[in-house]
């Protein structure tokens, strides 16, 4: 339905909205243990934006 209604880009967020149910029982599952993942997954996006920030400016800089 995604695609059907947004393309790509709608393809790309029901693929990983489809995910997010999995995620939210694997850290209530964590927190039960008492093993926190917010920090690395904080961590973890803010170093995929990062890449992803050089990624585009690296390709802005050779498209000009």
């Amino acid at each position: 339905m995604g695609f059907h209604f947004f393309g790509m880009f709608g393809a790309v967020v029901a693929v990983a909205a489809g995910d997010l149910p999995m995620y939210f029982v694997m850290v209530r599952g964590a927190s039960r243990e008492n093993v926190s993942t917010w920090i690395q997954d904080l961590q973890a996006t803010g170093i995929f934006l990062a890449f992803l920030g050089t990624g585009l400016g690296i390709r802005t800089l050779i498209v000009r």
